[in-house]
């Protein structure tokens, strides 16, 4: 597995535990950024990217992400 996509499922993975796996819920990029120490914002956005390319995540505003079935299931 690549980097980016490791990266990308540790995104999806600190997005489930701070919705406390409830479909549906909105979570802030910056605390989940901060769950996984990334103060890289090039690194961020490669993650994101990442999991909005594999149907993981969808992401408003640049700010709010929230899980699709499928990211549940990635986690």
């Amino acid at each position: 597995m690549s980097p980016k996509v490791e990266m990308a499922r540790l995104v999806v993975r600190a997005v489930l535990d701070y919705t406390n796996d409830r479909p549906a819920q909105w979570a802030p990029v910056f605390p989940i950024a901060q769950r996984l120490a990334l103060n890289d914002d090039a690194a961020i956005d490669a993650a994101l990217q990442q999991a909005i390319d594999r149907g993981w995540l969808i992401v408003e505003g640049g700010r709010s992400l929230c899980l699709t079935d499928e990211g549940r299931k990635a986690a």
